[in-house]
């Protein structure tokens, strides 16, 4: 169960089913935020690869089509939680 104001996007001709979850939240608070996009910039200062908490579209890169996905759900504010955690 996704809790939460805006848990999930639809995908579907005009946000119908079927649902996702909102991608590039890396440290897990429910939210895209600055906090988000700091995991993203220091993984790919390090050069980064595999599966990190800042591969937003796990790709196995860390790269700009991680912050391509970051930066429109930052902007439309997401917020979700999973029941029972």
């Amino acid at each position: 169960q996704a809790l939460g104001a805006t848990p999930m996007i639809g995908l579907g001709a005009g946000g119908s089913a079927p649902f996702a979850l909102w991608g590039a939240d890396g440290n897990g608070d429910g939210l895209v935020t600055a906090p988000d996009f700091n995991l993203y910039s220091a993984a790919t200062a390090a050069g980064a690869s595999g599966y990190e908490v800042a591969d937003y579209n796990l790709d196995a890169l860390v790269s700009a089509p991680d912050f391509n996905l970051y930066s429109p759900n930052t902007a439309a504010g997401p917020t979700s939680g999973v029941s029972g955690f």
